[in-house]
C-alpha cells in the first residue's frame, strides 16, 4: 500500500500482513519487524514503524493484521527491473549491486 502521513505529508509504503489466530503469539511473526528495526543502511528501505490492526470484517482466516510502515521508494526494485527484461544491467553494475546487497547485510 501507498500512504501519505497526515502529519508530515510524505509518502510511505505500508506492508500488511493477515495473520492467523495461530500466529499472533509466534515470535517468528514478530522477526521481521525485529529485524527492520535494527537496519540502517543507505541500501535497504528504511524502516518507520508497526502496529497490529483488527481483521477486515468478513475474512475468518485472519484474526488481526499487522502493518508495518515503511520508506517508499518511486522507483522500481531490483527485482522488478531485472524481471522486466528491459533493464540487462551490464557486469560491471552486476558487480556493484551485489556489493551493495552484501554490504547492506553486513
Amino acid at each position: 500500500w501507498k500512504a501519505r502521513g497526515r502529519l508530515d505529508g510524505r509518502l510511505y509504503a505500508i506492508k500488511r500482513i493477515r495473520l492467523r489466530a495461530a500466529q499472533l503469539n509466534d515470535d517468528r511473526v514478530l522477526r521481521e519487524v525485529t529485524t527492520l528495526s535494527r537496519l540502517n543502511h543507505e541500501f535497504i528501505v528504511r524502516y518507520y514503524q508497526a502496529w497490529v490492526e483488527e481483521a477486515p470484517p468478513g475474512d475468518p482466516l485472519t484474526a488481526a493484521v499487522l502493518c508495518i510502515q515503511m520508506e517508499y521508494c518511486e522507483q522500481k526494485t531490483l527485482e522488478s527491473a531485472l524481471r522486466s527484461g528491459t533493464t540487462v544491467p551490464a557486469s560491471e553494475d552486476v558487480w556493484k549491486v551485489m556489493r551493495q546487497l552484501l554490504d547492506g547485510l553486513a
